[in-house]
């Protein structure tokens, strides 16, 4: 059975209870586990104001169970691992012997009241080892067999620790630079492709594009950041100012082409407020639906491919019908794989 009074010491002058580990050391200094590393405010606080702090050690969860079903009216309670009534008050309130405890109206889930059957009623845990600032070690807790809890079974390591906290902000800025380096890479290479037929032609090529299948470059969306380069030039530095997807100013590109300065200039403002890595609040999402709302495409508008010269040239249209296309080539319903422009 786990004991219920495992020894006191001094600190700061009052006694207090050893912390709740098998060696009664902590993995960090004690002032750490204090509020603000102050021990004379904690001392300072009524047992409310201890509980209430002791409670969001975990971000407001259970070590054993997890966070609350709010729905189910179930919350996180201050558990004092020894009995309040022994000692002084200091001896025991202090925050290495209070564990934050799921409270519910289901038995099976109420760690707070299986914590104080431990033991009595063929039920129960009783915590063993309490340090959590050492997230890999620092939860133990009995099952009521006096059997050590697995710790997969314990929320306490399937948490978000602090340490795996910053290993995902490292893995999200390491993407947040790759992409930026992606998408200025494709801005670079279109300016390169809207220069190059001259000098693709010089190295025995009909043109750019020739030179980079030979060079086992793909083509499209470079190829989509070409044509958004010449059709956008007034836009472009704001673009690649803003690191836009090239797919997001091809879009804005392919919906305002027929408007006026003005809206061209009020949808590259959005583009750049909505699809920005730069942006407070970006989304490529609600900017997709927002410019599909405005742009509307016909739905009685068909695709088609036009097929023509000796060396199979494909072209997609859209058509209101498919006889407009009449002595132009062959014809085919759709549009290539990949393909999401049309000639009007």
């Amino acid at each position: 059975m786990a004991k219920k009074l495992i020894g006191t010491m001094m600190y700061e002058g009052r006694e207090v209870i050893l912390p709740i580990t098998p060696d009664h050391k902590l993995s960090h200094p004690f002032e750490d586990y204090f509020p603000h590393n102050n021990p004379e405010l904690w001392f300072g606080w009524n047992e409310t104001q201890q509980n209430s702090w002791m409670r969001r050690r975990l971000g407001g969860a259970c070590p054993i169970f997890g966070y609350p079903d709010i729905q189910n009216a179930e919350t996180v309670e201050a558990h004092h691992i020894v009995a309040k009534g022994i000692g002084s008050k200091d001896m025991v309130k202090v925050p290495w012997a209070i564990i934050p405890s799921l409270k519910s109206f289901d038995p099976e889930r109420s760690a707070h009241d299986l914590y104080h059957t431990y033991n009595l009623s063929g039920t129960g845990f009783a915590v063993v080892k309490w340090d959590w600032l050492d997230e890999k070690d620092g939860f133990e807790a009995l099952d009521e067999h006096e059997e050590p809890i697995a710790h997969e079974d314990l929320f306490f390591y399937k948490r978000p620790t602090n340490g795996k906290v910053d290993e995902a902000k490292g893995w999200g800025a390491l993407m947040l630079e790759t992409n930026a380096q992606r998408v200025k890479a494709l801005y670079a290479t279109a300016i390169l492709m809207s220069a190059g037929n001259n000098h693709a032609q010089v190295l025995g090529y009909d043109n750019v594009g020739d030179w980079m299948a030979q060079h086992g470059m793909m083509i499209q969306l470079p190829k989509k950041a070409q044509t958004l380069f010449d059709a956008f030039h007034e836009y472009w530095p704001q673009l690649e100012e803003g690191i836009v997807p090239v797919e997001m100013g091809d879009l804005v590109r392919r919906k305002v082409r027929k408007g006026l300065p003005e809206v061209k200039e009020e949808w590259v403002d959005k583009v750049l407020d909505y699809c920005s890595p730069k942006a407070k609040h970006p989304s490529i999402a609600a900017f997709i639906t927002l410019i599909t709302e405005a742009f509307p495409t016909s739905a009685n508008e068909k695709r088609a491919s036009v097929v023509t010269g000796e060396n199979i040239k494909v072209t997609p249209r859209k058509v209101l019908d498919f006889g407009e296309l009449f002595g132009t080539g062959v014809i085919i319903r759709g549009w290539p794989v990949g393909v999401d422009e049309a000639e009007d």
